[in-house]
């Protein structure tokens, strides 16, 4: 059985586990906590101290618990399986390189249809454009002014 006691300490509140609680034979208003897990107080010099009998004053105690952790069941093992190789017959063999060398022959004919296309469209931009011939225009004849009225 497990006892996970409540106490106040310095205003707060701090959840202790611990095997049982019983009353100090040595201090009459105090409540022995025995067998106190992962309790750290503080020794001389601020250094940690592991607790496992603590004698508290009965005032502290706000309240306690007792009970059965439950049981952790660990995960189920992963086993790996290892891939075994695929055994293919004959006929299965000759018709899978039958459609792998259709695959790579489609896949170089669009190879080349685009490498054709990207070279025509270079040689397009690399081509020298002809330069536009630039005809004198007549200048447009002056206007008449209108005579002024009398």
């Amino acid at each position: 059985m497990v006892t996970i006691v409540a106490v106040s300490i310095n205003g707060s509140v701090v959840r202790v586990q611990c095997d049982g609680l019983s009353r100090d034979s040595v201090l009459s208003k105090n409540i022995v906590l025995a067998g106190c897990k992962e309790l750290d107080t503080e020794g001389r010099d601020g250094v940690a101290v592991d607790t496992k009998i603590w004698s508290l004053p009965e005032n502290m105690i706000l309240s306690y618990a007792i009970g059965n952790l439950p049981v952790v069941q660990a995960p189920e093992p992963v086993v790996e399986v290892v891939d075994q190789p695929v055994v293919m017959s004959p006929e299965e063999l000759e018709a899978h390189q039958a459609r792998r060398k259709r695959i790579d022959r489609e896949a170089r004919r669009r190879r080349d249809a685009e490498r054709r296309a990207r070279a025509k469209l270079a040689a397009a931009a690399a081509a020298p454009k002809p330069e536009l011939k630039v005809e004198p225009v007549e200048k447009p004849a002056k206007r008449k002014k209108k005579p002024a009225a009398p």
